[in-house]
């Protein structure tokens, strides 16, 4: 009997215990302030024009956004906007600008005079839509506040001369390797290597006229599929697998002069 009456206080004891413990736990909660888990980030707003400096009358690009790409291809960052200060006092502005995934875009502007024009771009803040990173980089999650930010004031100099747009560029005079950079549109004519297909389904060299007749090495180890196409038959015709969206390695290092990957 004894035994019994110990053991139902123990129960009772414990109990008593339990209960005080989760109305102190109750009350901790009742008097705290409610806490909201949305997070905020700093952005880095940029801004860069080519043609700078610029003749009057020609359209001038410019690459606007942040340093923050997002997953998809349909998605963007919403209403940025560029002020521009012109020479005269006044000032233009684009807005309602919207990013590619890469985080920026490219929109265009003619200026009227000559002079200094001061541009800033501009990204309003934002709640991000969608989960991005989380692969290579830190996940962002979404709902999380994107801040506002303004890039460095960029001067674009227009001058009264027109600038051309797509200035040749002459021959190679010494050793040269490929891929060869799309915009030496003039090096087609000496860098015939281009594969074909003729009407039997073989393959055959066409273009190679003016291909260097000294001994040569035409490739070591390819990285990446690019570059002039070359050829006189093809012109200056270029192609590129593209790298928008993809690097090239997850991890590289160079290492006295050596590359590591």
């Amino acid at each position: 009997m004894k035994k019994t009456k110990e053991l139902d206080y123990c129960k009772t004891k414990i109990s008593t215990i339990a209960i005080i413990s989760v109305l102190a736990i109750s009350a901790i909660f009742v008097t705290l302030p409610a806490a909201t888990a949305q997070e905020s980030r700093t952005t880095y707003s940029f801004l860069g024009a080519v043609p700078n400096p610029v003749g009057v009358g020609q359209t001038v690009l410019f690459h606007v956004g942040i340093f923050e790409n997002l997953a998809t291809v349909n998605q963007g960052w919403e209403d940025l906007s560029i002020t521009i200060e012109r020479p005269d006092g006044e000032t233009d502005t684009i807005d309602n600008i919207r990013t590619d995934a890469t985080g920026g875009t490219g929109v265009v502007y003619t200026p009227t005079m000559t002079g200094t024009y001061y541009c800033q771009a501009h990204f309003p803040e934002q709640v991000l839509k969608w989960n991005i990173g989380g692969l290579f980089s830190a996940l962002i999650p979404a709902g999380t506040i994107m801040l506002a930010s303004e890039s460095e004031v960029l001067e674009l100099v227009v001058q009264e001369e027109s600038i051309p747009y797509y200035p040749g560029q002459p021959l190679p005079s010494e050793y040269w390797t490929r891929p060869i950079d799309p915009q030496l549109r003039e090096w087609s004519a000496v860098s015939g290597s281009w594969l074909w297909a003729d009407s039997r389904g073989a393959y055959a060299v066409t273009g190679n006229d003016e291909a260097p007749e000294t001994a040569h090495i035409l490739w070591a180890k390819p990285l990446t599929w690019g570059g002039q196409a070359g050829g006189t038959s093809m012109g200056d015709w270029t192609f590129s697998h593209g790298d928008a969206y993809e690097g090239k390695w997850d991890s590289r290092i160079i290492i006295n002069g050596i590359l590591v990957y």
